[in-house]
């Protein structure tokens, strides 16, 4: 049997489109306040650093419905504080996981209609606290995303973040606290002179 022209044409068409699409990416955004995706920052020792799980380039053809994945990190220089969900899943949304553990963050999440997100957004949020100085890795693992009917979605990036610790430097004084201070010890000086001609 053969097969019209244009049915291959079609086919043809179909192949390469679908071979062609964009898939997901994830990333980890250090600093949600600032545009972009900041994937690495310096802080003092003590900071607290505020992180996004972002997730870009879902197309309409694979909407993403759940998802589960595991944030590694070093423990000895950063904490976690707390983990909670974002908002790019359709809601309801049913937290299967939030969990905040000693050297990694742990999330699933899964929405309770039938339909997926698409576009970019945040996936989860967590807070971490600097314990230590030196350098942590963030990195995804264990990650699993899928459609409405659980079909999987390979994602094409699963990109790392970095935090460098330093020590907390001492505040420099300002100029008013130091002329202060300097007026005082000229005030007591002069006092304790008083004091000693008059004995």
């Amino acid at each position: 049997m053969r097969f019209p022209t244009t049915w291959l044409i079609a086919l043809a068409i179909g192949f390469a489109a679908s071979t062609s699409e964009a898939l997901p990416i994830l990333a980890l955004d250090l600093d949600p306040m600032t545009a972009g995706v900041q994937s690495s920052v310096e802080v003092d020792l003590g900071a607290v650093i505020d992180v996004d799980i972002v997730v870009s380039n879902v197309e309409p053809s694979a909407p993403l419905n759940a998802f589960e994945m595991d944030v590694a990190f070093d423990g000895g220089v950063v904490a976690a504080r707390s983990v909670s969900a974002g908002d790019f899943l359709l809601p309801p949304v049913f937290e299967v996981q939030l969990a905040a553990g000693a050297s990694q963050v742990d999330v699933a999440l899964a929405s309770l209609v039938f339909a997926g997100a698409t576009g970019e957004g945040i996936l989860a949020r967590f807070q971490l606290e600097a314990v230590g100085v030196g350098v942590s890795v963030l990195a995804f693992q264990n990650v699993i995303l899928s459609e409405p009917l659980g079909i999987a979605i390979r994602p094409e990036s699963l990109l790392s973040a970095g935090i460098r610790v330093r020590q907390a430097s001492a505040p420099i004084p300002e100029p008013t606290s130091a002329l202060l201070f300097g007026a005082g010890c000229l005030v007591a000086f002069s006092s304790f002179g008083v004091r000693k001609t008059h004995a």
